[in-house]
């Protein structure tokens, strides 16, 4: 449970957040996935009339295509764990996820080690568009939204 206590009484200053540590905070993965237990997520969704792909345009696994079956969608290392694995070992074990959510695609950096790339910039996180291209590890993705 988080709290919200003005503290204008005491001190002038911004308010305080305290969390009710009594209470475990318990989160499945499939209620990221379907919204049936966080209703935080019930806008995440798949375009109806529209494939999204991600693509491997350069690096150990060049030519590899991934269509999402899923509206967050995890990239790591090969062996990993990820939902999308990439043979490249300066990709981390769980590196970045796309997230599709009210009709636009986000791409979130999950603290790796070697970071993920727009260009030159490291990025924690940042909205695609068709035929953005990121770097993670020696390996460049392009995402890509298709009618069908």
């Amino acid at each position: 449970m988080v709290t919200l206590r003005d503290s204008s009484d005491t001190n002038p200053g911004p308010p305080t957040i305290s969390m009710n540590s009594s209470v475990p905070l318990e989160r499945s993965r499939a209620s990221r996935l379907d919204g049936s237990l966080a209703p935080q997520t019930v806008s995440l969704t798949l375009p109806q009339n529209q494939t999204i792909k991600i693509s491997v345009v350069s690096g150990p696994s060049c030519g590899i295509d991934c269509e999402l079956s899923r509206p967050l969608v995890t990239i790591g290392r090969l062996g990993g764990g990820a939902d999308v694995e990439i043979d490249d070992p300066e990709v981390s074990r769980v590196h970045c996820a796309l997230e599709v959510r009210d009709g636009a695609i986000f791409l979130h950096d999950l603290s790796s080690t070697n970071g993920t790339y727009i260009g030159d910039s490291r990025i924690l996180a940042s909205r695609l568009e068709h035929m953005s291209k990121f770097r993670i590890g020696s390996t460049l993705l392009q995402v890509s939204v298709h009618s069908v």
